[in-house]
């Protein structure tokens, strides 16, 4: 078997005419490899205003994103708020009514004791 070997894609020195008009990245696809990838190589360069402007663009992305999000975030606080006050208030519900539950237990042992230790004896069954 004959070995086939390939051309260098990239050439040796580039200028703005090996690529299109105004380009600053040319991509020189060699299409599909024995391995079925297909192999993108980058000619050229890319100049420090066009990353700059590229990462503004993120992150002005991402702050729009977060703008926009931002309504939503709002209310799901709120919401946790008004959660938190309504445990509050349960909470405060269920001191109140052990509170209750123990002065009305605290008034019947009271009473029964009373009853009990009153001058004809104690009670019995009948």
């Amino acid at each position: 078997m004959q070995h086939h070997q390939r051309a260098d894609p990239i050439p040796a020195k580039w200028s703005p005419a090996a690529g299109a008009a105004g380009d600053h990245i040319t991509l020189a696809a060699e299409g599909i490899a024995a391995s079925g990838v297909l192999e993108l190589v980058v000619v050229g360069s890319v100049d420090q205003a066009t990353i700059v402007s590229y990462a503004l663009g993120y992150i002005a992305v991402a702050i729009a994103v977060f703008v926009m999000f931002l309504p939503a975030l709002a209310i799901f606080g709120l919401l946790l708020l008004g959660a938190g006050a309504v445990q509050v208030i349960v909470l405060l519900i269920n001191a109140t009514a052990v509170g209750l539950y123990k002065a009305v237990l605290g008034l019947y042992h009271h009473l029964l004791d009373r009853w009990h230790n009153r001058p004809r004896g104690r009670l019995a069954a009948h």
